[in-house]
């Protein structure tokens, strides 16, 4: 059964030791001990008077990484929670938990390779899917950045086809890599368009804001291309 699927129960340490007080050969008494704990991972050593031996663990593992630890640490990341403050709840509780370093460390080696792994496939097939039908795409867009106003480090722009609702487009700007974080927003359109382009997909409406660098860029860069304002932003211009 998928480890993700299973249920998983608290169990209190005085509660889990009572289960291997007796061997399972000969039920004789048998002397256990915690042999290993590695985050929310513990396992069990049992030895009776007769000699039997046996070894239990808490839960399976994923390249020999105890799938506890790693769900803990992609449900922490891909629930957007803040990591330092669910493991400081399970702290306060004396919950064996993965440290601050663990989680970073999942995160670098495992769940972002896995996100780009995702995105990518789906990426692929999306365009894919569009390319087939030979058709003239209709696309929305929209920039946003990691903090309001003009001080903003990072800014996003993504693109969705409005005839499925996937996002065909996701890309990454820097303000260092513009005159200043106000152009963010216009280079990362410039680069989904051109990263469209590459995969041959026509463009035949987008949708945006009324940002007017990106107005006079399309009407300067994509003439034949249909420019319309998403109705939310003209509403809220006006409101």
């Amino acid at each position: 059964m998928d480890a993700r699927e299973q249920k998983k129960f608290l169990v209190f340490e005085e509660n889990l030791m009572s289960l291997f007080r007796t061997c399972e050969v000969c039920l004789l008494p048998t002397d256990a001990v915690i042999s290993q704990q590695k985050g929310t991972y513990v396992a069990v050593r049992r030895t009776c008077e007769c000699g039997h031996t046996s070894c239990w663990e808490s839960q399976p593992k994923v390249n020999n990484v105890p799938a506890g630890n790693l769900l803990l640490s992609a449900g922490n990341l891909f629930s957007g929670c803040s990591p330092t403050k669910v493991l400081r709840v399970f702290s306060f509780i004396n919950i064996l938990m993965i440290s601050l370093n663990t989680f970073f460390n999942h995160q670098k080696k495992i769940l972002w390779p896995a996100v780009e792994r995702v995105w990518g496939d789906s990426l692929s097939q999306s365009l894919d899917a569009i390319k087939e039908q030979g058709k003239e795409v209709v696309l929305a867009g929209d920039g946003r950045c990691d903090s309001p106003g003009h001080c903003a480090k990072y800014g996003t722009y993504s693109f969705i086809d409005m005839a499925t609702g996937h996002v065909v487009g996701l890309h990454l700007v820097q303000s260092n890599e513009v005159s200043s974080s106000y152009h963010m927003e216009i280079e990362g359109l410039r680069r989904g368009i051109d990263a469209l382009r590459r995969e041959d997909i026509a463009i035949g409406e987008l949708v945006t804001d009324r940002h007017l660098q990106i107005q006079k860029w399309l009407r300067e860069k994509l003439p034949d291309t249909k420019h319309s304002f998403d109705v939310w932003h003209v509403a809220k211009g006006n409101g």
